[in-house]
């Protein structure tokens, strides 16, 4: 009976042993799949952030200027966003040639195209038939972005890197839409228990964006530096060398598929 006694004793402890160690299994396995699926994640929307970026500096080689965030109607309101505009220089020419530039993003031809989202505009973190993208410029004046005129690369502030698009978590935003993220907003997003949108961060903990040239982020970056990143001249400095887009008042189509908006 003893020896009955402590065989099943051994037996329930063998067999609490073996659950715990495929319970610690499982548990390591499922954290390594994840880890590795976010780290292709991370590296896919960086490439993406990577691409957008070449697009923007073949615009600025070709136009002598960065686009515009939008480009409006007779009324001011925005029309089309640059995310249009930089279409030829990501290899769409398909959609540029289908975009319709006398009616709004969400016209009945133009909206066609939402669903049609290019590779550099979707991010891996969301689903890709909302035709949504995480891709935001960060406008206003003191920005990258001031709305509807274009900045050149000599008026910002060499060497310090801006910030020009960032990596938005649940943006809701149609990639056709010109709509993007307020620099007020952007500042917010930067703090994690902010309520509104978020900036998207690396497995290091880095902010995901593309900038006026290529920066490595230090490990120990504090959040002033980071807000630094967002602003196109120090902070308080009066604005200056903000040139008014030439291509922003024609909404016609280029006779060169790759030519951007139509100079005047």
């Amino acid at each position: 009976m003893r020896r009955l006694q402590f065989s099943l004793r051994s037996l329930l402890l063998f067999v609490t042993v073996v659950a715990v160690c495929l319970g610690v299994g499982k548990m390591l396995f499922t954290y390594l799949a994840t880890s590795a699926q976010d780290r292709a994640r991370s590296g896919k929307s960086g490439a993406n952030l990577t691409s957008i970026y070449g697009a923007l500096e073949h615009y600025h080689y070709k136009h002598g200027c960065y686009p515009p965030a939008f480009i409006p109607d007779k009324e001011g309101k925005p029309m089309h966003s640059w995310r249009v505009l930089l279409l030829p220089y990501l290899g769409r020419d398909d959609l540029w040639a289908r975009y319709d530039f006398s009616e709004p993003w969400n016209g009945p031809n133009n909206i066609k195209l939402a669903k049609e989202m290019p590779e550099s505009y979707w991010s891996p973190f969301e689903e890709r038939d909302c035709g949504c993208t995480s891709y935001l410029a960060v406008t206003g004046e003191e920005a990258a972005w001031p709305g509807p005129v274009s900045r050149s690369k000599c008026t910002f502030p060499l060497p310090r890197p801006t910030v020009l698009v960032v990596d938005v978590s649940d943006s809701g935003i149609c990639w056709l839409e010109p709509r993007d993220l307020p620099l007020e907003e952007a500042l917010r997003a930067l703090d994690d228990s902010s309520n509104g949108l978020k900036l998207r961060r690396s497995r290091t903990g880095h902010f995901q964006f593309a900038s006026t040239r290529y920066v490595r982020p230090k490990e120990d970056m504090s959040a002033e530096e980071w807000r630094s990143l967002l602003f196109c001249r120090p902070i308080g400095q009066a604005a200056q060398g903000i040139s008014p887009n030439k291509n922003a008042g024609d909404r016609s189509r280029p006779d060169e598929k790759d030519n951007g908006v139509k100079k005047e």
